[in-house]
């Protein structure tokens, strides 16, 4: 994509609905938090300040 930094990647239908399902995404785009286990922390927090985010991201880093 190009301008938009990040990871990017094209899904297919299938996984698409898959991940729409898992992270219950109800639009785009959908942000998650998901901790060094795998378990989806925060699926649905929209758009958030940047501090926050850090702020959630430590926390799951301490633990």
């Amino acid at each position: 994509m190009p301008g938009i930094k990040g990871e990017h990647y094209r899904l297919s239908t299938d996984q698409f609905n898959q991940l729409s399902a898992m992270f219950k995404i109800v639009g785009i785009p959908h942000y998650a938090i998901v901790d060094k286990h795998g378990v989806i922390v925060n699926s649905n927090f929209g758009w958030t300040q940047n501090d926050q985010v850090k702020e959630q991201l430590l926390r799951l880093e301490n633990e």
